[in-house]
């Protein structure tokens, strides 16, 4: 509790004409607050000051931690959408991959069956030629 100018002045004056003079008396006031600024905190002020820095941090923790779940819903979300583009992407190269291996194993095919025939053919003539020259020789 603060004391006016007034009431520190009588007080002084009071007790300064006692034994203890002047020295105790100006220590004894030095206790007192001379304004309310000066007032001695409480537990009642200290735990009312607590409270609300907590409420405020709280608050400011929640508005960062909302603000991050945001932004990281937003950065998912355009992972998402990347990754389903790029899917898609490497489905169609697949499918053009795939086609196009369809082609070249079908030109295989096809290429084995023509030296196939040009085989089949060749050992034809050669049994032909050998029966030939077996008839005439022999």
């Amino acid at each position: 509790m603060a004391l006016s100018e007034q009431a520190r002045n009588v007080m002084f004056r009071y007790f300064s004409g006692t034994e203890p003079g002047e020295e105790v008396t100006s220590q004894m006031l030095s206790y007192v607050p001379a304004r309310d600024v000066e007032e001695p905190v409480t537990k009642n002020d200290l735990r009312t000051e607590l409270a609300a820095l907590r409420l405020e941090f709280r608050t400011e923790l929640d508005e960062a931690i909302g603000g991050l779940r945001n932004e990281l819903r937003s950065e998912s979300g355009e992972l998402r959408t990347g990754l389903k583009s790029e899917i898609r992407a490497l489905r169609s190269e697949m499918g053009e991959m795939r086609s196009e291996s369809r082609s070249e194993i079908d030109a295989l095919r096809s290429d084995m069956h023509q030296m196939l025939y040009a085989l089949l053919g060749t050992m034809v003539a050669l049994f032909a030629i050998g029966v030939t020259l077996v008839l005439t020789l022999g």
